[in-house]
């Protein structure tokens, strides 16, 4: 009984704290925590170099994502930057994530797939408790055709 409650009293705590994608200042100052920046294009994390020049081209908040699934990690964070679009082809991505879908900001794309182009703070995950073999089987960065 005790075992049980430890449990759900951690399960409690971890799924009532919500989180969003960095804001745009904390990407300016790579203040980035557990989220990792990947290029758009192929899914591989960007080289130092190329980080630097995200932070400094990022401008706007885009929008979050969830893509079940997704081997780079399915919460994802779109930005862009002064007359650019198309996300500077980068994202920022986390596995130990998941929409809080209760807000009502999150747009169902079918499949387990959402996004919220909403203002930062109403775009809100929840930690999840993922086990440590299910993260192996998405520790590879390669970038794959999930759709």
């Amino acid at each position: 009984m005790k075992k049980f409650l430890t449990i759900t009293s951690l399960f409690l705590v971890l799924s009532a704290q919500a989180e969003t994608c960095p804001s745009v200042d904390d990407v300016q100052h790579n203040r980035l925590g557990e989220w990792r920046v990947l290029n758009a294009n192929s899914g591989e994390p960007l080289s130092p170099a190329q980080i630097i020049k995200y932070e400094n081209k990022v401008r706007y908040f885009a929008e979050a994502a969830y893509y079940k699934g997704a081997p780079e990690g399915p919460a994802q964070c779109y930005y862009d930057g002064e007359g650019e679009h198309y996300h500077l082809e980068t994202y920022l991505a986390r596995y130990d994530l998941m929409p809080v879908l209760s807000r009502g900001n999150w747009y169902d794309r079918g499949y387990g797939n959402y996004d919220c182009r909403h203002v930062l703070v109403d775009c809100q995950f929840q930690k999840t408790i993922m086990p440590t073999a299910k993260l192996a089987n998405f520790s590879s960065n390669k970038a794959h055709d999930f759709w």
